[in-house]
């Protein structure tokens, strides 16, 4: 699809506007609970949810002005006053198109990574050149992450978003309170019981497993292998023309996503978490810095140029805020835009979306010491050190999924001795930030692409100007 990221910048625009009239012409309607039944002032109605806690529902008003005492956020919704078929209508059409979006990404993913992986393997040939672009693409991974949650943590202790004022609580969802994931974990769902099953459930870390071996096999086979190779290349060549499809469509998908989004979380937030909004995006914006820089030193190529070949996969990551839905457009954009070769792109991008979240580790940095500035808990070197580590390994555990970050993120406040009740603080503006992040995580695969092409001696073409279209 020719100016792609030019359709989709302007679906993300227009996607903006549209959810803001949405957000303006409806009403808040808030689900709080408290402890004692007289906290609500006269004429709300107040219902009993167990023997010591009672809920209300507050519409188009601010809770903390008929709630009294200690009170927590169940929910928040917004709605069309007199006209909530109206408000039915829009939102179940905004949903419909952008689910429709997220689903066909999806879709494209396990065959994808599948066939990509393997037909990569096998054009990467020996067991030792394999070793030698994994051990590449390992060492960049580990560097940037590493960079990434330094960046966050210095930033976190000069502003000190957590210091700025009282903030209310929420209920916290149940996710957040199953036990977080361990290295023996990590280690056991590599290795899949069932391949069929990790096909399906679209397990990203299982599948990029089978794949190195079912490649490295088919490449060890040579002539015996040759027929299998060419059925995964053949089905990687079918997969990338299905995606040029789906890209169709992603104008529509991303319009869908952003105004939803808009609509549903509209500005106040925002206003309440300023300084920790405005904490998280600057680590972002250093590091995407960082990331460029890269491209440029050590990848050998023109960084504006890059960026503009990298657009439609940057803008699709944003919207859908899931690395795994970002593949099948990382591929297309790498291969096609840039001139990156398979066996590098196959192997560097499906393990990336995996195992390389540097915004992610970023973000976990600085919401765990925020949690621990609103709570009024002193973190000294040590316990950031502690936070240093284990967000970096955190980070590998978290599914390219959206939201997934938050999740892992319980890891990383536990490991310090944090509650896991100050996450509900920050899950109001955690889907903006979920896309940004995200973004960051898949340009710091798509850099690496780059960066591990240029180390196998791989003559950047060019420009790559083929981005435009």
């Amino acid at each position: 699809m020719k100016r792609a990221h030019l359709w989709i910048l302007g679906a993300i625009v227009l996607g903006a506007l549209a959810g803001w009239g949405l957000n303006a012409a409806t009403i808040p309607v808030t689900v709080v609970r408290f402890d004692d039944a007289a906290q609500a002032a006269p004429g709300v109605e107040v219902r009993r949810v167990d023997g010591k806690t009672f809920e209300a529902t507050i519409t188009g008003r601010d809770p903390g002005s008929v709630v009294g005492g200690k009170w927590r956020i169940v929910s928040r919704t917004r709605d069309w006053p007199e006209q909530p078929r109206l408000r039915s209508v829009a939102a179940q059409t905004l949903h419909l198109l952008g689910r429709l979006y997220m689903k066909m990404l999806l879709m494209l993913m396990v065959p994808l990574i599948v066939a990509s992986m393997v037909s990569g393997v096998c054009g990467i040939g020996d067991v030792r050149s394999l070793g030698r672009v994994g051990g590449r693409t390992a060492l960049f991974y580990g560097m940037t992450v590493a960079i990434a949650v330094a960046t966050g943590l210095i930033l976190v202790n000069l502003i000190r978003p957590g210091s700025a004022g009282n903030f209310p609580t929420f209920e916290l969802p149940d996710k957040f309170r199953r036990a977080p994931l361990t290295v023996p974990d990590l280690i056991l769902m590599a290795v899949p019981e069932n391949i069929f099953r990790s096909m399906a459930d679209g397990e990203v870390l299982p599948l990029i497993t089978f794949s190195l071996v079912l490649g490295g096999v088919i490449a060890a086979m040579r002539e015996a292998g040759a027929p299998l190779r060419a059925c995964f290349d053949s089905l990687f060549e079918a997969m990338t023309r299905i995606t040029g499809l789906v890209l169709y469509f992603a104008p529509v998908g991303t319009f869908a996503l952003v105004a939803m989004l808009v609509w549903e979380s509209g500005f106040s937030e925002f206003a309440r978490l300023g300084l920790y909004v405005l904490t998280v995006l600057a680590g972002l914006a250093v590091h995407f810095a960082v990331l460029t820089a890269c491209t440029a030193w050590l990848g050998g190529r023109n960084p504006i140029a890059y960026i503009r070949a990298m657009a439609p996969a940057l803008m699709t990551a944003f919207s859908t805020a899931s690395s795994n839905a970002t593949i099948p457009v990382s591929m297309e954009c790498v291969e096609k835009r840039a001139g990156i070769p398979r066996r590098i792109a196959a192997f560097v991008l499906p393990v990336g979306a995996t195992a390389n979240m540097d915004g992610t580790a970023l973000y976990e940095a600085v919401a765990a010491m925020f949690i621990a500035q609103a709570f009024g808990i002193p973190m000294g070197l040590g316990q950031q050190v502690i936070i240093f580590v284990v967000a970096t390994v955190a980070a590998i555990g978290a599914a390219g999924i959206p939201g997934a970050g938050t999740v892992t993120m319980v890891i990383v406040l536990r490991s310090v001795g944090l509650p896991i009740e100050g996450i509900a603080l920050i899950l109001a503006v955690d889907r903006f930030l979920d896309m940004c992040r995200t973004t960051v995580n898949v340009y710091g695969d798509l850099v690496a692409s780059a960066v591990v092409a240029r180390a196998e001696g791989v003559v950047p073409e060019p420009p790559a100007s083929r981005a435009g279209g």
